[in-house]
């Protein structure tokens, strides 16, 4: 159900992890963004359940996501919990 109630902040992580300033340009090849997006979002979805299981483990779901500063306390623990492999994890298209 995390899935379900917390897609909006996977989608932002997801997006958080590839470099967007290469979609500025109109030729930009989109076919390693979506070969990527999978692989990805695959990723975020199984680092957000332990996340807010561990933050969180007595929140109901539906309301935990409606909540803005948990919300933002589960993404930027998550960042955190990256950082030192970011460069690894950034990707770059067509720069």
């Amino acid at each position: 159900m995390i899935l379900v109630h917390g897609n909006r902040l996977i989608a932002h992580q997801v997006f958080q992890l590839f470099d967007l300033r290469s979609f500025n340009k109109p030729d930009v090849d989109m076919t390693p963004l979506i070969e990527s997006a999978e692989a990805l979002t695959t990723r975020v979805a199984g680092e957000v359940p332990p996340m807010v299981d561990k933050l969180y483990p007595e929140s109901y779901l539906a309301s935990l996501f409606k909540n803005l500063t948990k919300c933002k306390a589960i993404d930027q623990t998550l960042i955190e919990s990256r950082s030192g492999a970011e460069e690894d994890s950034q990707l770059e298209f067509g720069v």
